[in-house]
Parts: structure tokens; C-alpha cells; sequence
């Protein structure tokens, strides 16, 4: 495997006076170091003992803060980092994104627009309420920059809709195609297009980040180094976002680690490796699905959530129109009760119900007089007997 730690630091000092390139020589030479070591892919990606890295770590400790030295292991060394992230309360469409990396919403190793990160995802969530045209930032510290998505396409995923986007066509490009990409150029040297620049985020070490295989990068590259076969399908990162929620369905992101190696020809027993872009390896970060409980749970809120609340409010507006209408109907009846000629008619009646009322009365009581007398009469006739 490449000697990291070796092709590091002779990059690095390709600069330097001549008495300390000979002084790197002569430790290279005596420490016995080769480019190319035997090594595990554990020991390649989390860490390797290494002479020089150790006398880097005792000698430069301030630089060299690590006493050994992996490729994945220094890519996700985040301690001291820190991300200031969007609530939503402002602005629900920036819910979960990046308002500052590391107190700044600039990135220090660039300048103008390359260095924004505000308003970038870091890809667990994305904008919410996605229009078809938005261009979406993406952020990374493994990238060391932020990169721009559009939309290529939409797709029905187990029953969410989702947009697709890609990486923007020349979005690695260093001002060859896109002049408004120079500023990605460090200290005035640009990589060739397809290439990202890392140095800064990593120590000063000459790493960069392509796609696979040297996907949609410049042909020298490619013509440089046997074996490299570069396929959209295979090498082509994609992400698969629902836009409403801007909850990432399938992602699938995908970079090639390079060391971009300048003039070290003067170095020693890396000669052959001089003004060379050597692969390192290419990895792939996927979440290809979301859980089944999470799935389902967005797919309610999502399709049948929506569906039932308009149910509802059509049904409440119904339920209202026909209280409506049954308080006219009361209205209106009430109203032609009350009109002189309804009035005039009940009032009538009321009174006819009362004098007969008071006849029938008047009949009884006369009877009763009656038959009173008769009694009486009665009683008078016994008397005289």
C-alpha cells in the first residue's frame, strides 16, 4: 500500500531549503523507508505505526498532533469541530441545516462564494418544501467544501414520492470550464478539473478528492494510472429526497481519495511518483432505505394525513352549511309568525276558545241554579205536609 506518511512529508518539504531536503533524505535513507509498504486495510484506513510519523508527533507535535497515521481516521477527526444548526423557527424550510461550521458561515481556506456553508445539508436533512428548480448545497468535512445539487429526475419509492439529484455538471471543476470555480484554486495553483483540493483540511498533506475512478475528470488522470474503469452506475453518487419533508430517501455518496502529487523528484525513493495523482481508494456512504416504522410513519403523515384533513374540512364545511341553513329555516319560521295577519288570525282564535269557553261556563252555572230551586221547592213542599 502507498507510504501516506512518506509521500506526505516529501510533498511538504519539496519546497524547502536544501540542507533540510537533505536532512529529509538522509532520515528517509536511514529509517529505511519505502513508498509502498505491507499493511492491513484495517492498518491503511484507521491507522499505521510509522518512524517518520512518530518523530513528526515528538519533534512537530503542534503539526503532527497524531502518532499514527490511517486514511479514514484523519478524514473523520472532528475533534474541536462543532456545526450551528438551524431550528425553524424563523424559517421551517431551513429546519436541520448548517448556519455556521466551526462559529463561521465561512470556510477559511477559500474565499467568496467557494467558502459559504451557510444554508448547506450535511445530508441526514435537506430543505423542506423542495421546488423542482431549487439548487441544493451539500457539506461535508471529508469534502472540505460545500457542492452544489440539481435535480435530474423524480421517482416513487415505496410510496413517497422523491426528487433525484446529482452533483452539477463541472461542479469539480477548477476554473478550466467554469471560471467562477478559480476561487477553489489554493494559493494560486489549480488541480486539474475533477479534483478537490483537501490539503488544508488535512494537515497539509496533498490529498484530493475525485470521483471513483476518475469519473467526469480530466482524461490525463485517467491515462496515468492501468485498471481504472469509470461507470455512471457504479461511480456516480445520487440522492433520492421526498421534497416536502426533505428527509433523504436513498442516497448513495461516492469519492475517490488521491494524493496529488507535486515536483518531488529530488526527494528521495519517491522519484517515480513525481507529478503524479496516485489513487488511494474510493469508498461509498449509503442509506439506501429508510427503516420500515420510520417509512411508514412518513408515508401517513405524507399521503393519507393530507387526505384525511381535507376529508375533514369538507365535512365541517357541509356540517356548517346545513347549521346554516336549519338556523334560516327557524329564522324565516319564526318571522311569519310573527307577521299582523298570523297575529290577527291566533288572537282570533284565542278569543273564540275563551267565549266559548265562558258559554259553557254560563250553562253550567244556570243549570246548577236550577237545580238548586228544585231543591228548594222541594224541601218547602215537605214542610207544609
Amino acid at each position: 500500500m502507498p507510504n501516506i506518511a512518506l509521500f506526505s512529508i516529501t510533498n511538504v518539504m519539496k519546497d524547502a531549503s536544501y540542507l533540510s531536503r537533505w536532512g529529509l533524505n538522509v532520515l528517509i535513507r536511514q529509517t529505511d523507508t519505502h513508498p509502498l509498504v505491507e499493511m492491513t486495510a484495517r492498518e491503511f484506513m484507521f491507522g499505521y505505526q510509522s518512524t517518520l510519523v512518530t518523530l513528526g508527533n515528538h519533534v512537530m507535535p503542534t503539526w503532527i498532533k497524531f502518532d499514527k497515521l490511517g486514511l479514514i481516521d484523519r478524514m473523520y477527526d472532528f475533534d474541536g469541530d462543532f456545526e450551528t444548526i438551524y431550528t425553524g423557527e424563523t424559517d421551517i424550510r431551513m429546519t436541520g441545516l448548517i448556519d455556521k461550521y466551526n462559529g463561521d458561515v465561512n470556510l477559511p481556506q477559500w474565499t467568496g462564494k467557494c467558502a459559504n456553508v451557510n444554508g448547506a445539508s450535511d445530508g441526514v436533512k435537506f430543505p423542506s418544501y423542495i421546488e423542482p428548480n431549487d439548487t441544493l448545497l451539500f457539506f461535508r468535512k471529508s469534502l472540505c467544501r460545500s457542492e452544489r445539487l440539481v435535480r435530474i429526475g423524480e421517482k416513487e419509492i415505496k410510496g413517497l414520492h422523491t426528487y433525484q439529484y446529482a452533483f452539477l455538471e463541472n461542479e469539480l471543476d477548477n476554473g478550466a470550464v467554469n471560471p467562477e470555480n478559480k476561487c477553489f484554486c489554493r494559493q494560486g495553483h489549480c488541480l486539474k478539473s475533477g479534483l478537490i483540493d483537501v490539503t488544508d483540511c488535512y494537515y497539509g498533506f496533498p490529498i484530493a478528492l475525485s470521483y471513483p475512478h476518475f469519473y467526469k475528470s480530466d482524461p490525463s488522470l485517467l491515462e496515468a494510472v492501468e485498471g481504472l474503469q469509470p461507470t455512471k452506475d457504479l461511480h456516480e453518487s445520487y440522492f433520492f429526497i421526498q421534497p416536502k419533508s426533505g428527509v433523504p430517501v436513498d442516497i448513495a455518496f461516492r469519492f475517490q481519495i488521491n494524493m496529488a502529487l507535486q515536483d518531488i523528484g529530488h526527494m528521495a525513493r519517491v522519484e517515480k511518483f513525481s507529478d503524479l495523482t496516485l489513487p488511494l481508494l474510493w469508498f461509498e456512504i449509503g442509506m439506501y432505505d429508510l427503516p420500515t416504522k420510520m417509512r411508514l410513519r412518513f408515508w401517513f403523515y405524507l399521503n393519507a394525513l393530507p387526505i384525511m384533513e381535507e376529508v375533514a374540512l369538507y365535512l365541517m364545511f357541509l356540517s356548517g352549511v346545513m347549521l346554516l341553513v336549519w338556523c334560516v329555516i327557524r329564522i324565516v319560521s319564526y318571522q311569519a309568525n310573527r307577521s299582523p295577519e298570523k297575529g290577527l288570525e291566533r288572537e282570533t282564535k284565542i278569543r273564540r276558545k275563551r267565549a266559548e269557553k265562558d258559554k259553557g261556563v254560563d250553562q253550567k252555572t244556570r243549570e246548577a241554579d236550577a237545580y238548586s230551586s228544585l231543591l228548594i221547592l222541594g224541601d218547602a213542599n215537605l214542610t207544609l205536609v
